[in-house]
């Protein structure tokens, strides 16, 4: 892979993001925007404790994994699958692995500087200083490479740029369902079944390495009073790890790069 075409394509790429505004919009404005609501509207500077800035950052990384990375590359792949620039590029010197990549790098770079400046926000505002920046850190781009891999793997039965608004939404759904505060509303369905699938999807192993990176535990193991961090910590990481690993290896082999037309 040669960094010069990578940089030359994802510089166009960026051009492209920055020109449509909705897209500007959606991933500047949503993602900074819904966490700091959600920090006053739940009480705000008389809830100042880890546990708060852990679930505020997992609003962040479910607005930013979906908004920004998830579906504009699902919007933008379909866009230029059907105005032929994909078919186009790989007659190029480009790669195949270089051009995917080079739409997925705006997104992605936008979501690690609002990560970054969430982050400062909060801790202005007197949220404690998270556990471990790294593991936040590392947790965000495994969601970042998951949601792009989903993304990659979903134009592949989208036919065009308007019914992503139809193929996005379970991925979308499944990410929703996935937040620490909303799985154990599961925890009594099919004897804890379906609570024990949710557990081990792609988004819900993100999300629990977030809130462990800031937090320290996971939020079940605030509201069991579980003491098992380290195992718990090791096993959401492999798992959203080996789903990383999966996306991107299915999301590259399906992709459709001449139009359905």
């Amino acid at each position: 892979m040669s960094f010069a075409r990578i940089s030359a394509l994802a510089k166009a790429e960026w051009l492209q993001f920055w020109r449509n505004k909705l897209l500007m919009y959606m991933a500047v404005l949503f993602p900074l925007g819904m966490p700091v609501f959600m920090f006053f509207v739940t009480g705000g500077r008389d809830n100042l404790t880890t546990v708060a800035g852990a679930s505020h950052y997992e609003t962040f990384l479910l607005m930013t994994m979906m908004l920004v990375q998830f579906y504009s590359v699902l919007s933008m792949i379909t866009t230029r699958r059907d105005e032929g620039v994909l078919k186009r590029l790989r007659t190029g010197e480009a790669l195949d692995a270089e051009i995917l990549l080079a739409i997925c790098i705006p997104g992605a770079v936008i979501s690690l500087f609002s990560g970054a400046l969430l982050i400062g926000v909060f801790l202005a505002l007197g949220v404690p200083m998270p556990e471990n920046i790294l593991v936040i850190a590392l947790a965000t781009i495994l969601g970042l490479v998951i949601s792009s891999g989903l993304a990659l793997w979903t134009s592949s039965f989208t036919r065009n740029a308007e019914a992503a608004q139809i193929t996005s939404m379970p991925v979308m759904l499944l990410a929703m369902g996935s937040l620490s505060t909303f799985r154990p509303l599961f925890a009594n369905a099919a004897d804890g079944l379906i609570l024990r699938i949710i557990d081990r999807t792609p988004f819900a192993a993100v999300f629990d390495v977030s809130f462990i990176g800031w937090s320290g535990s996971t939020y079940g193991e605030i509201v069991a009073e579980s003491a098992d961090v380290a195992g718990s910590a090791g096993v959401s990481l492999a798992i959203a790890t080996l789903w990383a690993v999966a996306a991107v290896v299915i999301g590259v082999k399906s992709v459709k790069w001449d139009t359905y037309r």
